[in-house]
C-alpha cells in the first residue's frame, strides 16, 4: 500500500485518537488506517482485532466479513522491503496456526489478539467459509511479486 500525504495525516490522527487507549507505537496503526480504509469501517470500531506491539505469533490483525463469510489475517510492515515477512511467516507457521486453531487451552494472558480471534472463531465458525493470509507493507507490490529485493541479492 503506497503511503501518501493524506494516509500519513490520517494515521497521525487516528494515532492520538486511539493510542491512550490501545497503547503501541505510530506504525501499530497503519493496520487500523489499512483495515479502516479496506472494509469502511471507523477505526475505533477495528482496533480491537489489532495486535499492539510485539508478541503477535505472526498475526497483527484479523477481520471476519460476514457477508462474503471469510476470514482475513494479516501482517502488517511499516516498510517498504517485503523481505521482512521471512520471519513473520515462520512466526505463524510455527506458532501462530497453532494458537489460533489449535489449542482451546492456550493462555489466555498470552496475547490479546489472539483471545479476541478465538473467541470471534467460536461465535462465528458455522459463517467462516474461507481464511485468507494477507501481508500489507509500504512498498511496490509489482517489485514484491517479480522476485527478491534488490537490496538483498
Amino acid at each position: 500500500m503506497a503511503i501518501t500525504k493524506q494516509d500519513k495525516h490520517e494515521l497521525d490522527q487516528i494515532y492520538a485518537d486511539l493510542s491512550e487507549t490501545f497503547k503501541g507505537c505510530k506504525e501499530d496503526y497503519f493496520a487500523v488506517l489499512y483495515l479502516a480504509k479496506r472494509f469502511r469501517l471507523a477505526p475505533g470500531d477495528i482496533a480491537g482485532h489489532i495486535s499492539f506491539g510485539n508478541n503477535d505469533f505472526g498475526i497483527d490483525a484479523y477481520h471476519i466479513e460476514h457477508q462474503a463469510r471469510n476470514l482475513y489475517l494479516y501482517q502488517f510492515k511499516w516498510s517498504e522491503s517485503h523481505n521482512l515477512f521471512k520471519d513473520s511467516m515462520d512466526r505463524l507457521a510455527k506458532h501462530g496456526m497453532e494458537r489460533i486453531f489449535g489449542n482451546p487451552f492456550a493462555d489466555p494472558g498470552e496475547n490479546e489478539l489472539l483471545n479476541n480471534l478465538r473467541a470471534d472463531l467460536y461465535e462465528n465458525k458455522s459463517l467462516i467459509e474461507k481464511v485468507f493470509i494477507q501481508f500489507v507493507f509500504k512498498g511496490d507490490l509489482d517489485a514484491a511479486e517479480n522476485g527478491p529485493d534488490p537490496k538483498m541479492r
